[in-house]
């Protein structure tokens, strides 16, 4: 049994990878680009890597019926906004076509809890502070838009199969850096079983002029896909 991680060769992916293995957890990582050769050796025996599209359903499906029917999917896979608004007809095929490959995969395969990295765009631009879950979400972007409509897309499975699905809402500040928004009841709490989570405000916290690939901000990502894990993941806290 292994957690299987999408999107596991971007910076943030590789670092949840590293952060599970470093628990114990068997990892099984994949993405459209392969993570550096010093990683995979790294991984060696800790965590496996595959290489794909995220659009094809056939591979997901053997990739999360091979990773078990317990332990959680953590969903990163997919393409960011200037991706998007470069070629909608594919943020869409990625963003939403890819999130349904996954959530029918899961579904099949013992209803694994499945977290989704989704998006603050989904509220569009000038938000008020603090920002709260019930807001209302009005992207102005193909990348918000999409991931809005996966987010709803988890939604269906949950009323129609009743799958865990958590959403964690990711924000990008000025400088285009990486950082955690902590909304939607720390960060996801998101959607237990057939009901919503209760939304807890919080600021926006961004660091100004930093490097993209901040530390401090890899840190927030990560351990806000970590905590909605707990449950199923005995040793992480």
């Amino acid at each position: 049994m292994a957690v299987f991680v999408t999107g596991a060769g971007g910076f943030l992916g590789q670092t949840l990878v590293n952060i599970l293995i470093g628990q114990g957890k068997q990892v099984l990582g994949f993405d459209y680009n392969a993570p550096p050769e010093a990683t995979l050796a790294k991984w060696k025996g800790k965590a496996e890597f595959v290489k794909g599209d995220i659009r094809d359903a056939a591979l997901i499906a053997d990739l999360v019926k091979k990773s078990g029917t317990t332990d959680p999917i953590i969903h990163l896979a997919g393409i960011l906004t200037a991706g998007c608004d470069r070629d909608p007809q594919a943020a869409m095929a990625i963003n939403m076509g890819g999130t349904n490959n996954v959530l029918d995969a899961a579904v099949v395969n013992g209803k694994r809890r499945v977290i989704f990295a989704s998006t603050i765009g989904v509220y569009g631009r000038g938000l008020p502070q603090p920002i709260t879950e019930d807001m209302k979400k009005e992207p102005d972007g193909w990348y918000g838009l999409t991931k809005m409509a996966a987010e709803e897309i988890g939604l269906l499975y949950v009323r129609r199969h009743g799958l865990d699905f958590r959403a964690l809402r990711f924000a990008a500040d000025d400088q285009g850096q990486m950082v955690v928004t902590k909304i939607v009841a720390q960060l996801v709490r998101a959607f237990k079983r057939n009901k919503y989570g209760k939304g807890v405000n919080h600021r926006v916290e961004t660091r100004r002029g930093k490097p993209r690939r901040h530390p401090r901000h890899v840190t927030f990502g990560n351990t806000a896909v970590i905590k909605p894990l707990r449950k199923g993941l005995g040793k992480i806290r």
